[in-house]
């Protein structure tokens, strides 16, 4: 019971830090990010998600929680669901959400939500997928592909492959974009590599925001950036990870696409926050691909945290422009 006190304590006392920091970053936002981003970077430190990652007994809570939510198609938000072109439909036995499925664009992006792998998708998912599907007016699909703790990424990357076969013998790969975001930026690049060990067709393009490229998050460089994190927290996504890859090694490729070859990877995309756990992990994937001649683009957000371009930030209207211009453009 002590070390509990002494535990809850240590916690309170650094959100307390990490939030004084924060007001402290907003007054001298001017200088690198925008008001509204430190805003936002103060909701997350406050959400207690971070707490919830750490604290084992909350996350197994947690855990059960979305295995149940799991269970059930995906919640939208009530603007997303009644929009025009938003549909509900099964792709070779996969439940998805299709945005702009009435557009006359010959573009289709497959978003891989993230959540650590096993949460559902959150409102600034969906309500990022409303704004990325007005910008590039591409069809956008959300497929609800099985997450930890009830499955293993092999069921998943079975899942995947049978939907994105059916996709591309309707639709020339040229026209796909696969895109993800943290856990499932990891699962995104992850899917690609093996792809390619399979001799199967590439995507077009690769975007990937924040992914989690290496389950382990053993790069020695993480620990500099963990205390500025307003979300993650290394124990805690290790956890989930072992549960995500069950009897296979965390080193696989298809768990941390860091360690797989990207030689055949076409165009890629990547985003990352300077506040994150994700960002030294990013950096040297970045290198990899350049190495393997790649063409890679990446954005880095400058006092920006994980996932950024997924919030309504003005920061994300940029990366939003960006993504438009790599998809319409390639």
């Amino acid at each position: 019971m002590r070390h509990e006190r002494r535990l809850n304590r240590q916690v309170v006392k650094e959100m307390a830090n990490s939030i004084k920091n924060s007001i402290k970053d907003q007054r001298e936002c001017g200088k690198s990010r925008s008001k509204k981003a430190a805003l936002v970077e103060l909701s997350l430190q406050l959400s207690g998600f971070k707490q919830m990652l750490h604290d084992p007994a909350k996350l197994h809570d947690e855990m059960i929680k979305q295995a149940a939510a799991a269970k059930h198609p995906f919640v939208l938000p009530k603007d997303v669901e009644q929009q025009d072109g938003v549909v509900r439909r099964t792709i070779a036995d996969l439940p998805a959400v299709v945005l702009n499925a009435n557009t006359v664009s010959d573009k289709v992006i497959i978003f891989l939500c993230g959540g650590a792998y096993f949460l559902q998708p959150t409102k600034d998912h969906w309500h990022f997928l409303q704004r990325l599907g007005a910008k590039t007016n591409a069809q956008i699909i959300v497929p609800q592909h099985a997450l930890a703790p009830a499955h293993h990424f092999e069921t998943a990357y079975d899942q995947l492959l049978a939907m994105y076969t059916a996709i591309y013998q309707d639709q020339s790969v040229n026209n796909i974009t696969l895109m993800g975001d943290s856990a499932g930026g990891g699962l995104a690049a992850g899917f690609c590599e093996w792809l390619a060990s399979r001799n199967l067709p590439q995507p077009r393009n690769l975007i990937l925001i924040s992914p989690w490229l290496d389950l382990t998050l053993r790069n020695p460089l993480i620990y500099k950036y963990t205390d500025h994190d307003a979300t993650l927290d290394v124990t805690g996504l290790r956890t989930v990870g072992q549960l995500w890859a069950g009897n296979t090694s965390t080193d696989d490729y298809r768990l941390s696409p860091i360690n797989g070859n990207v030689e055949a990877l076409r165009n890629v995309l990547l985003f990352v926050g300077t506040k994150e756990i994700m960002f030294p992990d990013v950096m040297k994937f970045v290198k990899k691909l350049r190495a393997a001649d790649v063409n890679v683009q990446y954005h880095i957000g400058r006092e920006l945290y994980h996932e950024y371009p997924v919030t309504p930030i003005p920061e994300a209207n940029t990366a939003l422009n960006q993504i438009n211009r790599f998809i319409v453009n390639d």
